[in-house]
């Protein structure tokens, strides 16, 4: 089957770069965005600023739940403690409203870090997710996406399933950074021989084929520029 499944796909693969699918500008990240906003929070101390970073953080962790990442991850540092998360950034807004005795909003603050999860586990998938790409084919059971961030020289990996069918699969990767160097790997199944590598053009890299059954792809992308943040998704 295995074998099968591999020579289809080598088969019928359909590779492609495209600075978009229907963009004309960088990618929008909602983890770019939430960092943004922390670091503005943090220069000027104000603890409403960090929570409302903190809640798309929320958003961005929860994820979609059909698509995995494998292994350990990067997240931008910063005037917060550790790695940037939702957590982080309430523990620096209670700080900073305590400070400012806005005891209202730090004690709203307080509870949230009581029923925050903690930062080695994921919160519940959230339903909120970006349009998909095309009403082709797909991932199994709808489009899926990712937002994430990706230090120079590091990569990142995520295994989706893929329904089979007569329409093309896609996945798409766009850095922020339009000027990102991003390589594209995808796999059949666990990583072994790949089966496509793309080179990001403008920032943004796309895979697109075609398979007889469905299976779990893998996708490997790794930074060979600046750090970058970058959002995945699929049809």
């Amino acid at each position: 089957m295995t074998h099968f499944r591999f020579a289809s796909l080598v088969g019928a693969l359909l590779i492609s770069a495209h600075a978009a699918f229907a963009q004309s500008g960088p990618s929008v990240s909602l983890l770019a965005t939430a960092e943004r906003l922390a670091r503005h929070g943090a220069s000027t101390r104000d603890a409403r600023t960090l929570l409302a970073a903190a809640e798309i953080l929320v958003v961005v962790e929860g994820g979609a739940a059909r698509v995995q990442r494998v292994g350990s991850y990067d997240m931008p540092s910063g005037p917060w403690q550790g790695a940037l998360s939702s957590r982080s950034l309430l523990l620096l807004a209670s700080e900073f409203a305590s400070d400012a005795g806005d005891w209202e909003l730090a004690d709203k603050l307080a509870s949230r870090l009581v029923g925050a999860a903690p930062e080695t586990r994921r919160p519940p998938p959230t339903t909120a997710q970006p349009a998909p790409i095309s009403p082709s084919r797909g991932a199994t059971g709808g489009a899926v996406w990712a937002d994430a961030f990706l230090k120079r020289g590091s990569q990142a990996t995520y295994t989706i399933e893929f329904d089979a069918g007569g329409s093309s699969n896609r996945l798409q990767v766009s850095a922020v950074n339009t000027g990102a160097n991003l390589e594209c790997v995808l796999f059949d199944g666990t990583p072994g021989v790949p089966i496509a590598t793309v080179v990001s053009v403008s920032g943004t890299c796309r895979v697109q084929w075609k398979q007889s059954v469905r299976a779990q792809m893998t996708l490997r992308i790794r930074n060979r520029s600046g750090d970058t943040f970058f959002v995945l998704s699929s049809n």
